[in-house]
């Protein structure tokens, strides 16, 4: 395309990535002839603006939510059609016809294909509107990587990669400069020093990694009595509990009192080392990718041609995904049939080597029992699906209201194998409420504590009932509201715990900065939520999930913001008797500052600190504790074969 003379009257759309270039932004306009339009494409690149009070729009402000969103539900089919095709050309290498690595990807498929989509239909929206003569995007600096990335990273700019694609009709210039190599977000060099040499023996003797477990939740009391049972007991049950146990790690003394010893382990990261680097599995993968006329379907997006980064990318996944699931099945069906194992048990399967390891489960014909990990059940979310209890036999839930949910979805999309979902509680949320504090903090005295979620960033998955395009703008907002409640209440302390991958705390940190906020502190993970909970006066959440059903046990005032995910009528229903709930941003820090003031809230008497519906419903049993009893024993009767087995 031939650059217009200078002379003649051009618009502009001045992307904005990377807040740091924000003078660049400034100085390129002043030059730049013609109407300049400033365009957000992150909650950084907002606020940078702000500081500036530049006039600019966001993502939300060209709309097209509603068909984000159809794309996002459309992805699961074009998942489906691509991973058929995938396995059935994969089989031939790896000659286990039980084993289908492409479909055991799809959690990371599913964001390669929804940021994809969403990356390259909000830039078609803003050009389609605009109808700009240029563009220029400002985008964060690129990473040598020094380990491969094979989804995203959130250290590289998705807007780079797809305005570099064939087929836009407008001129582009990128800026974007390269940092030092370094190891990227999220992923860290290990450097072994003899206490972490111990830590990983020590997670490889099973027993004594479950009794450590035991006695540093329960106690060296429970931790001897485990031991006891373990030695004492006759008729044996062994398991298997796959990764992180989350519930199960918490019901292990009821484990070992009804019998079902030896408890083994099987983890992710003690079957890397039998992964080699070997590139022919990702090359298979890429071959079939440019030959089959089936994979022509996904050479484009929206007119734009995403073939060479699109199949790199799909490449690495499932040729990883290959290696993985030939090494986890084989290693977890030997392992089952050695140690005679009777059941795996395990929470979430959101990695290639899990579902691998189920599929081991199921061809020895042993049962798999998976247990929900987190708060869930609110809402229409068919992605659960397939990270928590896909391929399970049974899978036990919080709550009657996760039961009736997930049932729903399930039949929704169309599941081809439903678990039997078993209401048995949460043995986590148990000990979470048996280690309270005993002497609770008054309102007026403890600070306000604000638990925050993560922007999406380049991690994007729509799978809800919801655009996600948008979603960081939302988070931003709310979190900018209770930013200037805090300013507004010098006087009060406020923390504000932000997801643990949040490390730069941008752009909160920057806020608090200009604004000479002086009550405010920026967590990470430096505080638990339990120690949160001990010392708080408020509690604030901005995303309903596994916080909440923690805090929910004790009777501290709780202010929820629902607005950045769809909450399906019945949930919200049940908080709302429990905490102050309010759609309305403005009309939610409203609520905070009057109970402040005066430890009320107007129109809200019906809200009792005491009520545990939406606890009982979607959490666990707050008087009885005995999630932990009632999973184990549920196990035994499925073990004793008493619960029909729910086999297609």
């Amino acid at each position: 395309m031939q650059i217009r003379d200078r002379c003649v009257m051009v618009k502009t759309l001045f992307f904005l990535e990377d807040p740091k270039k924000i003078d660049w932004v400034i100085q390129d306009s002043v030059k730049s002839t013609g109407q300049s339009v400033f365009i957000s494409l992150s909650a950084t690149a907002s606020y940078a603006y702000e500081r500036y009070q530049i006039p600019y729009k966001s993502i939300r402000d060209f709309g097209g939510g509603e068909e984000r969103y159809q794309q996002g539900l459309e992805n699961f089919q074009r998942f489906d059609r691509i991973v058929t095709i995938l396995d059935k050309e994969l089989t031939l290498h790896h000659n286990n016809l039980t084993l289908t690595p492409a479909r055991y990807s799809i959690y990371n498929l599913k964001i390669l294909f929804d940021t994809l989509w969403n990356a390259i239909q909000i830039l078609k929206q803003i050009i389609d509107i605009e109808q700009p003569d240029f563009i220029r995007l400002y985008a964060i600096p690129r990473v040598r990587s020094v380990n491969k990335v094979c989804v995203f990273s959130n250290n590289e700019s998705i807007y780079t990669e797809v305005l570099n694609m064939s087929g836009w009709n407008v001129q582009i210039e990128i800026i974007q400069e390269t940092e030092p190599d370094r190891i990227d977000q999220g992923i860290t060099g290990r450097s072994y020093t003899r206490f972490s040499r111990l830590m990983d023996w020590i997670k490889e003797q099973d027993l004594l990694f479950n009794l450590g477990l035991i006695s540093k939740r329960e106690g060296i009391g429970l931790a001897t009595l485990a031991l006891y049972y373990h030695i004492i007991v006759m008729r044996r049950n062994p398991v298997l509990i796959y990764n992180s146990g989350y519930n199960w790690d918490d019901s292990l003394i009821e484990l070992f009192r009804e019998g079902m010893v030896p408890v083994y382990r099987i983890r992710d990261e003690f079957l890397t080392n039998d992964i080699t680097d070997d590139t022919a599995s990702c090359e298979e993968v890429r071959n079939i990718c440019g030959v089959h006329p089936g994979m022509r379907e996904f050479d484009t997006i929206l007119g734009i041609d995403v073939s060479t980064f699109f199949f790199e990318r799909l490449s690495e996944i499932v040729g990883r995904a290959l290696q993985e699931s030939v090494v986890a099945y084989t290693y977890a069906r030997k392992k089952i049939r050695r140690k005679n194992i009777q059941c795996l048990l395990l929470a979430a399967c959101d990695t290639t080597m899990g579902h691998a390891i189920v599929q081991a489960a199921h061809d020895t014909e042993i049962p798999v029992v998976s247990w929900q990990h987190g708060g869930a059940g609110y809402s229409y979310h068919p992605l659960m699906s397939f990270i928590e209890f896909v391929n399970s036999d049974w899978h036990f839930v919080f709550g009657e209201g996760v039961a009736t949910s997930y049932l729903s979805t399930s039949k929704c999309i169309g599941l081809k194998k439903i678990p039997r979902f078993v209401p048995v509680g949460s043995s986590s949320l148990d000990i979470f409420d048996r280690n309270k504090r005993k002497t609770a903090i008054k309102p007026d005295n403890g600070p306000v504590v604000y638990i925050t979620t993560a922007y999406l960033r380049n991690i994007y998955m729509n799978s809800g009932k919801d655009d996600l395009g948008v979603f960081d703008e939302h988070l931003w907002d709310i979190q900018q509201h209770i930013l200037n409640l805090a300013k507004n209440n010098p006087d009060k302390e406020f923390i504000i715990k932000l997801h643990p991958t949040h490390i730069d705390k941008e752009p909160l940190n920057g806020f608090v900065i200009d604004h000479n906020i002086r009550n405010v502190k920026l967590i990470t993970s430096e505080m638990t939520i339990r120690e949160l909970t001990d010392i708080a006066g408020i509690m604030i959440f901005d995303l309903i999930s596994t916080g909440i059903l923690q805090v929910l046990t004790s009777e501290l005032p709780v202010f929820v913001y629902p607005g950045l995910y769809k909450v399906d009528p019945d949930p919200l229903m049940q908080l709302m008797k429990r905490a102050y709930v309010s759609y309305d941003k403005n009309r939610f820090v409203a609520m905070i500052q009057q109970f402040i003031d005066v430890h009320s809230v107007d129109s809200f008497d019906s809200v009792d600190v005491k009520n545990t519906d939406f606890l009982i419903r979607y959490g666990t049993d707050p008087v009885h504790h005995n999630s932990a009893v009632e999973a184990v024993t549920a196990l035994k009767k499925i073990l004793l074969q008493e619960y029909p087995f729910p086999r297609e």
